[in-house]
């Protein structure tokens, strides 16, 4: 539906409302509702015209998206249309409300709001784009005939629906990888097992060539550190025998007074580091 409302700016401007989608824009509407309606069937055809795309769009063109400094040029958007059903399936334009603006030089601006729906390739749901913007109409002759050219877009898309949608899309399980049970390629690389790394004790003087022959043998990194354990219990046991028994330079009084022999204790009580070799007391001993 086309409304005219008349402005008083100058005495030459005035406003062309329409309602409804931009299909419904006749013939004998102002030039800017025809290159809005021009442009957006193109962006909607699943086979869009070049040609037409070019004499629609003016040489000097510029679209500017978002408010951003960095504007593109008319081979960059007529590329981006015809390309578009690389991108999506289904792409469509929704117009609520629209105003033509005649202003005093002859150009004319043309106001819009409404709703971008698209499909994104191997997707089922809609994603809704709210959009508003305005387009700049210059009149030119074209085969002898009076007709219109955008030279400026400006447009505002609020795109939270699609990146939700992608995140969605991106989050959801592979059917071709079995449902929803994760695999190895699946999991992140934290929440598998790390290798078991181990560092030589204070007496170990194993090279790395006689570990790798330790390798080259089948033992386990635990195997390793089992052996490595015994022989420094071994190393110190022969350091205790060389000590004299009544010798009181590497050993306190509570030591000099326990038993010579093995206490008995529970085997239940014994502690996963009973392997572990232990360090001599160094508190020195004072004679009664």
């Amino acid at each position: 539906m086309l409304h005219l409302r008349p402005m008083s700016l100058l005495g030459r401007t005035q406003v062309r409302e329409h309602t409804g989608s931009y299909q419904t824009i006749q013939v004998n509407a102002p030039l800017g509702l025809q290159c809005l309606k021009s442009l957006l069937e193109e962006e909607d055809s699943r086979n869009p015209n070049r040609s037409k795309l070019s004499t629609t769009l003016a040489k000097d063109f510029r679209d500017l998206e978002n408010g951003s400094e960095r504007s593109k040029g008319r081979e960059d958007i007529i590329e981006l249309i015809t390309s578009k059903h690389t991108r999506y399936r289904k792409y469509q334009t929704d117009l609520a409300h629209t105003w033509c603006i005649t202003n005093a030089n002859k150009t004319q601006t043309v106001l819009f709001e409404g709703i971008r729906f698209i499909m994104l390739q191997k997707d089922t749901e809609w994603i809704r784009i709210p959009l508003s913007g305005r387009i700049e109409v210059r009149s030119t002759v074209l085969n002898g005939k009076t007709s219109g050219e955008v030279i400026q877009r400006k447009v505002t898309l609020d795109s939270s629906g699609f990146w939700k949608r992608i995140s969605e899309l991106n989050s959801a399980p592979n059917p071709a990888k079995g449902g929803s049970q994760p695999t190895a390629q699946d999991t992140p690389r934290h929440e598998l097992p790390g290798e078991l790394s181990l560092s030589p004790g204070p007496g170990a003087t194993k090279s790395t060539d006689e570990d790798d022959e330790e390798a080259a043998r089948g033992l386990t990194a635990l195997e390793r550190l089992a052996s490595k354990s015994e022989g420094e219990n071994q190393y110190r046991d022969k350091q205790r025998s060389d000590v004299p028994a009544n010798s009181g330079k590497y050993m306190n009084r509570k030591q000099q007074d326990q038993p010579t022999h093995a206490p008995t204790m529970n085997p239940s009580s014994y502690s996963y580091r009973q392997n572990e070799p232990r360090r001599l007391e160094s508190i020195p001993c004072y004679p009664r």
